[in-house]
């Protein structure tokens, strides 16, 4: 994340081959690119990343914590109970 803590169950997605992975305890992963494949990174709660594979065994990416505020909530209810 943006104070240099691992982001544990991150999803990682090659954006060409459409394969998906997820980080570890320690916010690392492998996957499989091309140099020139994209590959996006994403958080709940965190704005998502792109970045190009390039020829890279070790590289570290931040997060930055999105603003997802709620201005309103919708409660509907269906059935009434006795």
């Amino acid at each position: 994340d943006d104070a240099g803590n691992p982001l544990v169950g991150a999803s990682i997605r090659n954006t060409t081959t459409q394969v998906t992975t997820t980080s570890n305890d320690n916010g690392e992963f492998t996957l499989q690119a091309a140099l020139t494949e994209k590959i996006e990174i994403s958080f709940v709660g965190f704005s998502p990343i792109t970045i190009t594979a390039g020829n890279r065994f070790h590289s570290t990416a931040l997060q930055k914590s999105a603003d997802n505020s709620l201005s309103d909530v919708v409660v509907v209810g269906y059935s009434t109970q006795k």
